[in-house]
């Protein structure tokens, strides 16, 4: 069981609308707002950018790709370094779904609109 204070939804330069690097995110929630945990949730599209902003090579990748090439080893190496000790981090994603279903204007029949 996870206990103590945490953040559910954070996002790094991973996710275009973010504008912080892991380290920051990381940093922030452990060291300046004295969090015990802190769950990674960068959206599960294709990322232009690594863990540090910086554009990846060869263009855009999978987020799960992302996770492995950098996201991870970023953790393992900043973990052997001493940083977040006792602390939780999980690594996960925002799955962006589509809308394809929704209701007319006056609630009485459900229509398909995918956008």
């Amino acid at each position: 069981m996870c206990r103590g204070n945490g953040e559910y939804h954070a996002h790094t330069y991973q996710s275009d609308d973010a504008q912080q690097s892991l380290k920051d995110v990381l940093d922030n929630g452990f060291d300046k707002y004295g969090m015990d945990w802190i769950a990674l949730s960068d959206h599960l599209r294709m990322s232009k950018r690594d863990d540090e902003g910086k554009d990846i090579p060869g263009g855009p990748i999978p987020l799960s790709k992302g996770i492995i090439q950098y996201q991870a080893p970023k953790i393992k190496q900043l973990q052997d370094e001493g940083k977040y000790k006792n602390k939780i981090i999980f690594t996960g994603f925002e799955w962006d779904m589509r809308a394809c279903w929704g209701w007319d204007i006056d609630g009485s029949s459900r229509i398909s609109r995918c956008t």
